[in-house]
């Protein structure tokens, strides 16, 4: 299932349990940037703490499934390192991430993350069909 492709149309299918899990952390990530959508909609401090409490949890879990995916696919994992070392991020702070700021810097950064892994799931499917 496709969180950025237009109606939800399929863009890739999980072909390993890799996949799976970049699939999940896809998951989390639209539930991330959608609970923070909501909270900035709402003025209702009960329901937005509430919702706040959930959206930090799926932080978290957005934290397992991306070091589970650097355990199981040494590829992304020798990748992360050799970013690691060569993209130096200085202490700058990022403009606050306020909540009623749908558009900040952190969630255009999850889209992009969400789509860069959608067309990883594409390419794996993709290859696994071919001979």
């Amino acid at each position: 299932m496709s969180y950025t492709a237009p109606n939800g149309i399929p863009q890739g299918i999980p072909v390993n349990y890799v996949g799976l899990i970049r699939q999940a952390l896809i998951a989390e990530i639209v539930a991330i940037n959608e609970y923070r959508a909501h909270i900035a909609k709402s003025s209702i401090k009960d329901l937005n703490d509430i919702w706040m409490g959930i959206m930090e949890a799926e932080m978290r879990h957005y934290g397992y499934f991306l070091n589970l995916i650097r355990k199981y696919d040494h590829q992304e994992y020798e990748q992360y390192l050799r970013a690691k070392q060569r993209v130096h991020i200085s202490n700058t702070k990022l403009p606050p991430c306020r909540l009623e700021n749908t558009d900040c810097i952190l969630n255009l950064v999850r889209e992009d993350i969400k789509g860069e892994n959608e067309a990883i799931l594409l390419y794996e499917q993709n290859v696994s069909t071919i001979t």
